[in-house]
Parts: C-alpha cells; sequence; structure tokens
C-alpha cells in the first residue's frame, strides 16, 4: 500500500500499548482510571504476533496499532466485569432462556470472534505466500 508505514516488533508492541493508554484515559477504562501495563503489553505482544502471522509479515503497519488499541481497550472493559462473560441463560421455575453468545478466549487475549472482525482491514496488509505444491 502506498504510504503506509511499517514497525519492528519491538516498537509495534509499544506502539499499540501507547494509544491503549490514550484510548483508556479518554474512555475511562480501568479501575480508577489506572490500567495494567503488564495485562495490557501482553495483550499487545500477542495481537502484534498475530498480525505479523496472519498477513506473512516480518513488519507490523502503523495503521493497524490503532485496531490493535481499540481491541485492547475492548478487552480490558469486559475483563473489568470480574472474569463474568455475557448473559448465556436465564432460569425461573420451569421457564428457561437461552442467548447464542460467542465464546470468550481462554488464553485471556484476543478472541477469535475478535481477530474475525478485522481480518477485512488485516488483508489489505498480507502477503501472498506462494507454494509449488
Amino acid at each position: 500500500m502506498g504510504n503506509v508505514q511499517y514497525m519492528e516488533f519491538d516498537t509495534a508492541v509499544q506502539e499499540v500499548v501507547r494509544q491503549a493508554e490514550r484510548l483508556a484515559v479518554i474512555k475511562s477504562v480501568g479501575s480508577d482510571g489506572v490500567i495494567d501495563h503488564t495485562e495490557l503489553e501482553l495483550f499487545a505482544e500477542k495481537f502484534v504476533l498475530d498480525v505479523m502471522d496472519y498477513c506473512h509479515r516480518n513488519d507490523f503497519p502503523r495503521t493497524l496499532a490503532y485496531t490493535g488499541a481499540e481491541l485492547a481497550i475492548k478487552y480490558i472493559a469486559d475483563s473489568a466485569s470480574n472474569g463474568q462473560g455475557p448473559l448465556k441463560s436465564l432460569k425461573e421455575d420451569d421457564v428457561e432462556f437461552e442467548w447464542a453468545v460467542g465464546e470468550v478466549s481462554p488464553i485471556g487475549c484476543i478472541s477469535e470472534h475478535d481477530f474475525n472482525s478485522i481480518r477485512p482491514k488485516l488483508n489489505l496488509y498480507r502477503k501472498v505466500v506462494w507454494s509449488n505444491g
């Protein structure tokens, strides 16, 4: 893509963390406006590695740092509910209601649902890998 700048892994992780911290302040995310830096850094590392792997790249598109920051803030806001996921079912007496809910990532980072939601954006930076059979 034309003017897109690319970053090395360490720089990309720090940029995702930096942008997420800025977003956290704007959106008042985290307990008392404070977010766990270690948790955020782990999320950023996983996000950058997943993107680089999916896109077959050894560098990271700068524009995706904002996407990673948005997902990090979503993850932090979701985890602030003390690990309680979305309501799956409700039962009273003999009446039960069940809703379809997405699965939460077992490793506590980016869920497959979240990653799938950004695939069209990732495809803009994906390199084609050729195979000879």
